[in-house]
């Protein structure tokens, strides 16, 4: 794949003349008389796929009948639409129980490995955190070393050393604070 970016890199300025060049070209599509064939193509052409994560006060099944509802009332009569929906796999968003013993570990192990007082986060729907809990039948505590303006799994995402040692010490903090009951 690198071959293709070393000669798209290499060849940057040609190729977007060329496509400069035939986005000039006139289009039928721009004909009042091709208004149908225009929605035509636009109707096999668009597509959307969409991944939503819930958050604490909101329900998977509800969410979805929302956006099953939203095209319908929204979506001009001369454009198809499909939706469907994944109800089944869709998992609801949760949060570690405010009164599991070990959270209140992990917050003072937090606040001694990062040095500043702690805020928390709910886990947003999407991961199977909730199912994961049903099934095992305990809670699920979460530790994370990122902060929002790393953004992780982005195309523009950054780690911070200092972070990640702060979630090292965190841990083992953590770890010796459960050890000790």
């Amino acid at each position: 794949m690198s071959d293709v970016h070393d000669y798209l890199s290499a060849h940057r300025e040609r190729l977007v003349g060329q496509l400069v060049e035939w986005c000039r070209v006139p289009s039928v599509a721009s004909l009042p008389e091709h208004e149908l064939d225009v929605l035509r193509s636009a109707n096999w052409l668009a597509a959307a796929d969409l991944s939503i994560r819930t958050v604490a006060d909101q329900r998977v099944v509800e969410v979805g009948e929302q956006l099953r509802q939203w095209p319908a009332k929204t979506v001009d009569d001369r454009y198809e639409h499909e939706v469907s929906v994944t109800d089944d796999t869709a998992q609801e968003a949760y949060r570690t129980p405010e009164d599991l013993p070990e959270l209140e570990l992990l917050v003072e192990a937090v606040r001694e490995g990062f040095g500043r007082p702690v805020g928390r986060m709910g886990n947003a729907g999407g991961g199977p955190a909730a199912l994961l809990a049903e099934r095992v039948g305990a809670p699920v505590l979460f530790f994370g070393t990122g902060l929002p303006e790393d953004r992780w799994h982005d195309s523009d995402e950054r780690v911070s050393v200092d972070v990640l040692l702060a979630g090292a010490a965190t841990l083992a903090h953590f770890w010796e604070r459960v050890g000790r009951g």
